[in-house]
């Protein structure tokens, strides 16, 4: 099993965790001290709250019944700013916060002070993928999310209630749409031949070649796959943010989105593509 220890018909007084946060471990008796906050899962397959964190495998060995929340915690970085991810997860979606604070994401293109953009996939065409706007997140339908660098370095909590998670073994990782397949993980693994998320152009860019897959992210396996790269039709991402600095004969200083020097505007061609802040404006560097 991947990322699991099953610790039954044992008793148990010290369990040392291992370095994935998302295993579960799975106890005939009373939670060691060592295991304290962790995902547990008692000997009748029930689990007061359970967590699945963001860049980790994760496997559900047997029907685990959450009597409380599940979390799946995901981190963005400087480098998701004004660019489209992928995002699929193993239970319904109640509420979105950061730093204990509730947050929403665009309903629709009339929708405005909002923190991130959250879209389902309508349709895969033959050089292009077509979203439309999410009303909520369901379990095991893969998104494509964005934000403008306002959660760069922060720590998104996507929260649901009581639930009953089902076996990896026994749930289908991926759904059909037309004649294209989308695929989804619970592992790092290798997959060729397919279409990935790539923030440097803002497309599903094609891989002939062995690359690896992670858990949470969504790949297109499409019938043709005759193109290099899919066209992403979405709403405008980068909405709010200048797409150019402009030239002046003095220099004004460059800050990163958490707030750190990076340069002035005279250095801009040296600093890599992303989004920044000149003037508290944030700005788009290509």
């Amino acid at each position: 099993m991947v990322g699991n220890i099953k610790c039954r018909k044992a008793f148990t007084k010290s369990v040392k965790p291992n370095s994935n946060p998302n295993t579960i471990y799975m106890l005939e008796n009373s939670v060691p001290k060592s295991l304290s906050g962790h995902n547990n899962v008692n000997y009748k397959n029930k689990s007061g709250s359970f967590t699945f964190t963001d860049g980790y495998d994760y496997y559900i060995p047997e029907e685990i019944e959450v009597t409380s929340s599940v979390k799946y915690v995901r981190t963005f970085t400087e480098s998701d700013a004004a660019k489209w991810s992928s995002m699929v997860i193993p239970f319904d979606v109640n509420t979105v916060k950061v730093d204990d604070t509730a947050i929403d994401w665009f309903h629709s293109a009339t929708d405005t002070n909002k923190a991130f953009w959250l879209e389902k996939i309508l349709s895969v065409g033959d050089d292009n993928v077509r979203l439309g706007y999410a009303s909520s997140i369901k379990a095991n339908v893969p998104y494509l999310i964005a934000n403008d660098g306002s959660l760069a370095g922060k720590q998104v909590v996507f929260s649901g209630g009581a639930t009953t998670l089902k076996p990896t073994s026994s749930t289908p990782m991926h759904s059909m749409i037309g004649n294209d397949k989308l695929l989804w993980t619970n592992r790092a693994t290798q997959m060729w031949n397919i279409y990935f998320a790539s923030n440097f152009s803002n497309t599903f860019a094609y891989t002939a070649d062995a690359i690896v897959v992670i858990p949470f992210r969504v790949y297109i396996d499409k019938a043709n796959s005759s193109v290099t790269s899919l066209s992403i039709q979405g709403p405008d991402i980068t909405d709010g943010i200048e797409l150019i600095i402009e030239d002046s004969s003095i220099p004004t200083d460059i800050f990163s989105l958490t707030g750190v020097k990076v340069g002035n505007t005279s250095q801009k061609n040296q600093l890599p593509a992303g989004v920044y802040v000149v003037n508290g404006k944030k700005v788009i560097i290509w």
